[in-house]
């Protein structure tokens, strides 16, 4: 996701110069630092006050109940859930799965 987040920056008008081993990056034109981390974390530095802003996954901020607000909703980096079963499998729809144990991957 790091990809249209620095882009995101770009389109800012923030100028970062990132190389492979960047993780703090300090941008040219203003008084800013870009952390570049695993999305995972994100959320805990948010509420922890590590970062003044991160982006991230939603999913990954709802898995680690971490208390922040999101301030928008960026619209890159969608993901989607899938549930399967064998084709002759009882189940044909999400809702007859509810009490059965369910994998995750």
């Amino acid at each position: 996701m790091s990809e249209p987040a620095v882009r995101l920056c770009a389109d800012a008008g923030l100028s970062f110069e990132l190389t492979e081993r960047s993780l703090v990056v300090p941008c040219a034109n203003a008084p800013v630092d870009l952390l570049l981390v695993r999305p995972s974390d994100i959320p805990e530095y948010a509420q922890d006050g590590v970062v003044d802003v991160g982006i991230t996954g939603a999913n990954l901020v709802a898995e680690a109940e971490a208390e922040v607000v999101t301030l928008a909703e960026l619209g890159f980096a969608r993901c989607s859930l899938d549930a399967a079963v064998p084709v002759d499998a009882a189940q044909q729809s999400v809702s007859d799965l509810a009490g059965l144990r369910v994998e995750t991957g």
